[in-house]
């Protein structure tokens, strides 16, 4: 076994010095400016800008009026509540968007515990008059207050 103060460096066994890289660099125009950093957020939900219609599916009386209260005390618009047309009935609460409006959808839908469901608007839609608006809850069983 013998010691040495210093290891032999293996990549140099040749005796050749080791290659140097020329580092480059790239330079932008002055006439160019840089990109603009992506966004990772995109703007909040205004909910005063979205109006919601809540329709009762669960056939409860008073469902409708009871749930538009709790969408309109988060800040959304409402529109008259109403009832789903016949043979449109939900066993679980839906909220429905219209195009482009997704978004909107999903953050009503987050104001209950547990969050709701949040689909496309069908076609035909759950309600005989959207009454204009964008997002369109129906009130299913599971919205119904526990006596």
């Amino acid at each position: 076994l013998q010691v040495t103060d210093r290891p032999e460096p293996l990549d140099n066994a040749g005796g050749d010095p080791p290659a140097v890289q020329d580092a480059t660099t790239t330079t932008v125009a002055d006439d160019e400016s840089p990109p603009p950093p992506p966004t990772t957020a995109e703007e909040p939900i205004d909910p005063s800008t979205i109006t919601v219609l809540v329709a009762n599916g669960a056939g409860v009386a008073g469902l409708a009026g009871d749930v538009t209260d709790i969408v309109a005390e988060a800040g959304f618009e409402t529109a008259r509540p109403s009832d789903v047309s016949a043979g449109e009935g939900v066993e679980q609460s839906v909220v429905y968007f219209a195009p482009s409006f997704q978004e909107a959808a999903m953050a009503v839908a987050a104001e209950f515990d547990p969050v709701l469901e949040v689909a496309a608007l069908p076609d035909p839609p759950p309600v005989a008059d959207l009454a204009g608006a964008n997002v369109v809850l129906v009130a299913g069983p599971d919205l119904v207050p526990e006596e």
